[in-house]
């Protein structure tokens, strides 16, 4: 009888080693999403022409070792109007036919700016924890169309950092992995846009969601997640001081 009762409280500390998703979530990310506006800051445009909007894409419990993926993200949306340097373009952004060809926006209220060599106008997302971002921002990331198609990506809370559609091509490819911040409790999805892409942010006043995506980018998250291997330890240790102290009682 305790050989068997051993054994399920091995079995049962085994399925607890298991990886924990929660529910696939869908939400859209207008054209007008301003990602320095995230976490609760006044709209953020110190660059003027329209502050924009803010999407919080979701929301969880601080928890180390989860995982953010996306395994669709589809539609169409414009920097301009609807107009050059950008038409309209999808998730990855576009390279522009005129205005430059980069991106480099400063970093805003706590929130930092992003860097990418040849496009513009493309999905971006940030993590936070539950305060309101201030202060020195954390490091600009900065991404060529190379760099873009990793396999995984760890940014820091308040670090603003490419997600396109989530794919190591575009259209196409695996599917990336990007590691959330042990202390992470909010996922933002949104643009960082400028006058011309370059300096502080702004400039959100004229941007369009396409009409074949009226609600511009769609996107379909995961997070998934592995409890540390520290937390299982102590788990299992309590689970069979329980069954121990069961038998001597019995």
């Amino acid at each position: 009888m305790r050989l068997f009762t051993y054994k399920t409280v091995l079995l049962m500390a085994l399925g607890l080693l298991v990886t924990v998703t929660l529910p696939a979530a869908t939400i859209d990310i207008s054209a007008t999403a301003n990602i320095f506006s995230a976490g609760g800051n006044t709209p953020a445009a110190p660059g003027g022409f329209g502050a924009g909007t803010t999407v919080l894409a979701g929301t969880w419990s601080a928890f180390p070792g989860r995982i953010l993926r996306f395994s669709s993200v589809t539609g169409l949306v414009s920097c301009c109007g609807g107009l050059v340097p950008i038409p309209y373009t999808g998730p990855d952004g576009g390279s522009p036919v005129s205005s430059g060809t980069d991106t480099n926006i400063n970093s805003t209220g706590g929130i930092s700016g992003i860097q990418f060599t040849g496009r513009q106008m493309f999905l971006v997302g940030v993590f936070l924890d539950g305060s309101t971002p201030s202060g020195p921002a954390p490091a600009i990331l900065s991404y060529t169309n190379a760099s873009s198609q990793g396999a995984s990506f760890s940014p820091l809370i308040g670090q603003t950092f490419f997600i396109g559609d989530g794919l190591t091509g575009t259209g196409s490819g695996a599917v990336q992995d990007f590691l959330i911040p042990a202390t992470a409790t909010r996922l933002f999805l949104g643009f960082a846009d400028s006058v011309g892409f370059t300096g502080d942010a702004g400039t959100y006043s004229d941007n369009l969601n396409h009409s074949s995506s009226p609600n511009g980018l769609t996107a379909v998250f995961a997070v998934t997640g592995t409890p540390e291997p520290g937390t299982m330890v102590l788990m299992t240790l309590g689970l069979v001081g329980l069954a121990i102290r069961r038998f001597r009682r019995a």
